[in-house]
């Protein structure tokens, strides 16, 4: 055979054997598995550069625009059982409660709203979200039956003197008139606190105290609903406590309603943040799927 055509066999294919074709098949499976994988793995990388790209929602602001005229107010910290740490200023003006995320403007004969900067929502309070708030559930058809209240004794606290209440309730159903609930209350009330009486009476209705007693500085709460054998479980919560108290001079701007702000009408959609619907959406979806069980 001539060099040139032993040359051009050697360099030629090999015949497929049946077990090669096997191989090259699995070796082309293979490849574009991988292929697959870096195209997925490039998907989601883009996906996680454009979240941390995406520019964030500009945060509103939690103080109207200043108006450089300034009025005499009541400062306290607090710690709140439902927003935690708070400074409450209290002024002819109304009422401003500030924590990490929530601030709450009370405005004489004008409602109260809560705004949250964070998510720019803003929510109205009314009367069912103050018994929300002070722990009565599922009160809807349920009515106050008995009302007493005793003054135990007298203290200062934070700096003020004080009456110290205990405030008994009874609910019934309005049907039945079987007893629903049954909770009682202590409050430390300042007679003298410098602060308009219309301002206390918003203030005390928030926290479902009656306005006469004077600005609730603590109140303590023993809930209970009636059980078998006329049992009742009480458990005992901090509703509000005050630290400090102080006077102060502060721009009128801060007892001035928030502009800007998304009007919501339940307390979860105040608090939630866009991220964290995000995940309650997902989750949800997961739960459709039939993923979560």
């Amino acid at each position: 055979m001539p060099l040139i055509a032993v040359l051009l066999h050697s360099c030629a294919p090999a015949p497929k054997t049946e077990d090669n074709a096997k191989s090259e098949s699995s070796q082309k499976t293979d490849t574009a598995d991988l292929d697959s994988e870096a195209g997925i793995d490039d998907m989601e990388e883009v996906s996680t550069k454009a979240r941390k790209n995406k520019a964030p929602k500009p945060k509103l602001s939690s103080m109207a625009a200043k108006t450089g005229t300034m009025v005499d107010c009541v400062v306290m910290d607090q710690r709140n059982e439902f927003l935690g740490l708070t400074k409450v200023k209290l002024s002819k003006l109304g009422a401003r409660i500030e924590s990490a995320n929530i601030v709450v403007i009370m405005q004489p004969g004008k409602g109260t709203m809560a705004y949250n900067a964070a998510n720019g929502n803003c929510l109205q309070l009314t009367k069912k979200s103050a018994a929300m708030l002070a722990g009565q559930k599922d009160m809807d058809m349920a009515v106050e039956s008995k009302h007493s209240t005793k003054k135990l004794d007298s203290e200062k606290l934070a700096g003020l003197d004080c009456n110290h209440y205990l405030i008994e309730r009874e609910f019934v159903n309005k049907k039945t008139k079987a007893v629903k609930s049954r909770w009682a209350t202590e409050v430390w009330a300042a007679k003298n606190s410098g602060v308009p009486q219309n301002v206390i009476k918003d203030f005390a209705e928030m926290s479902q105290m009656p306005a006469d007693l004077g600005l609730p500085l603590r109140i303590e709460r023993d809930l209970g609903t009636t059980a078998v054998n006329g049992v009742t479980k009480r458990s005992k919560r901090i509703v509000i406590d005050t630290d400090s108290y102080s006077k102060a001079k502060v721009d009128k701007a801060e007892f001035q309603p928030l502009s800007g702000y998304k009007l919501v009408t339940d307390e979860m959609q105040l608090m939630v943040t866009d991220d964290d619907s995000e995940l309650v959406n997902s989750e949800l979806d997961d739960l459709d799927d039939g993923k979560i069980r």
